[in-house]
């Protein structure tokens, strides 16, 4: 491998007090968003909900990627046949909307008719079917860091699936 490649892939830093402090936060608010959204669906109509998650999602990770340094990439460039939007923008608006705003709409949604826990329940099956189907399709071993996130994912959710 070139130093140069060497250079550009660099394994991840070791985590610090403040990135496991990110991450409790980061669990703390997406865990107790199901509930959030439950009031929210109470008061405006889901569609609503949805935009003000997003808008808020999307302020803060503006805030965060200046406070680094970052801009946006152009909007449009330049090619022969004249101006056309920069790939860049083509995959953000792709995951945007297949990611971001259908689920954020789908679930604000959903939760007019089932209880929050049940809609944590059926959010947690994703990163669950992302292990096994990496293991059955892409034919992973199973280590022990996603084997410990599988039992901790599971034993978050499986007291909100009993009915009480």
């Amino acid at each position: 491998m070139t130093a140069r490649l060497k250079r550009k892939f660099r394994p991840p830093a070791a985590a610090r007090p403040a990135d496991w402090l990110a991450l409790l936060g980061l669990i703390v608010l997406g865990g107790s968003s199901f509930a959030f959204i439950r009031v929210g669906v109470e008061t405006v109509p889901p569609a609503v909900v949805a935009v003000g998650r997003l808008w808020v999602g999307s302020a803060l990770l503006y805030l965060m990627m200046r406070a680094s340094g970052r801009r946006f990439p152009p909007l449009l460039v330049r090619t022969n046949a004249g101006p056309r939007l920069h790939l860049s923008w083509v995959y953000m608006l792709l995951v945007s909307l297949i990611g971001y705003m259908a689920p954020f709409f789908i679930f604000p949604w959903a939760q007019q008719f089932i209880d929050s826990g049940l809609a944590g329940v059926f959010m947690a099956v994703m990163p669950i079917s992302a292990l096994t189907l990496s293991y059955v399709l892409r034919g992973e071993s199973f280590r022990w860091a996603p084997l410990v996130g599988f039992g901790l994912v599971f034993a978050g959710v499986a007291p909100m699936s009993v009915e009480q």
